[in-house]
């Protein structure tokens, strides 16, 4: 393995920031979608169960099979293959986290808590931004740091429809029976996860306010 890292090292590099972009633009998309459908879940019970539910039905299916699907509907519009399938699914699959650990922030926000600021005259966009936000924040960033290292081994799988990443060396290592490769791939997958957890922990401790639980 250390033989085919130093015969490889650029092209390895080269794929290693390939799947960070992936998952990195993928992530803050999902961010933009996902939040505000658990702030709405948050705020009506039956659109956030069935918001969930939709969710974990797509989580069940097999990356495999969404890339499938998304192929010949994106062909439609010139982005059949390569980076927009593999964004367009990583999306999909980061919402559960999202949606539901937006929710439940939200939701655990004491009901006093909220009265008080009431109380003291608030709107209820000052109630949400002032009080609601900072709260439910740990629990929020805590699913985007879960969204994110779920989707550097999804991102895996979009080396098979031409997205590039870490994913073609275990690909390429598999159809060539060549188990260094394998490993290489699998090994930086696990390093880049880390590194992701790693610096999104630091961050969430910069943004969750003092005396803020960071779940």
């Amino acid at each position: 393995m250390v033989s085919f890292f130093e015969q490889n090292r650029q092209l390895i590099l080269q794929a290693f920031w390939v799947h960070l972009l992936l998952v990195v633009v993928s992530v803050a998309i999902a961010v933009i979608i996902g939040v505000p459908i658990g702030v709405w879940a948050n705020r009506n019970r039956r659109a956030g169960q069935v918001a969930v539910r939709v969710a974990g039905i797509i989580m069940t299916i097999p990356s495999v099979a969404v890339y499938g699907i998304l192929i010949p509907v994106l062909a439609l519009v010139g982005y059949g293959i390569g980076k927009a399938p593999a964004i367009v699914a990583l999306i999909l699959y980061c919402q559960l986290p999202l949606i539901q650990n937006t929710q439940a922030g939200l939701g655990a926000v004491d009901e006093s808590v909220k009265q008080a600021g009431r109380g003291m005259g608030m709107t209820s966009r000052q109630l949400f931004w002032q009080v609601e936000v900072p709260l439910a924040l740990p629990v929020i960033l805590a699913g985007v740091r879960t969204a994110m290292v779920l989707s550097v081994g999804i991102a895996a799988i979009g080396a098979y429809i031409g997205a590039g990443g870490l994913g073609q060396f275990i690909f390429q290592g598999i159809s060539e029976l060549y188990q260094a490769e394998v490993m290489t791939g699998a090994v930086a997958l696990v390093i880049l996860a880390l590194l992701l957890d790693a610096a999104f922990g630091l961050a969430q401790r910069q943004l969750v306010p003092k005396g803020a639980s960071r779940g």
